[in-house]
């Protein structure tokens, strides 16, 4: 349910106005992404950092935790997780449950 959570949270969060936000949950993984939010790839490779903020004059509440916090529960069960982001298309973070 954390992990869920704090996906979603952070991809409304980090929506830009007017974009959508998707769940999509299957057998294999789960999808979460928005399709405004944009991540620079310098900023991508510490998303999972504690305490780790993107663009502070963005941020609107929050430690930067949650991102962390998904990335451990992610390595307790075993599964792993990715993010992808683009200015055309937004981030995409999915868990793989293998």
């Amino acid at each position: 349910r954390q992990l869920v959570n704090n996906l979603i949270e952070n991809a409304v969060k980090f929506n830009a106005p007017g974009g959508t936000v998707n769940v999509v949950l299957n057998a294999a993984d789960l999808h979460v992404g928005n399709s405004r939010g944009f991540i620079t790839p310098d900023d991508l490779s510490h998303v999972f950092e504690p305490f780790y903020q993107v663009d502070a004059s963005r941020t609107q509440r929050g430690f930067g935790l949650g991102l962390a916090i998904v990335k451990k529960i992610t390595g307790l069960h075993g599964w792993h997780v990715v993010v992808t982001s683009s200015a055309e298309a937004g981030t995409d973070f999915i868990v793989r449950f293998t």
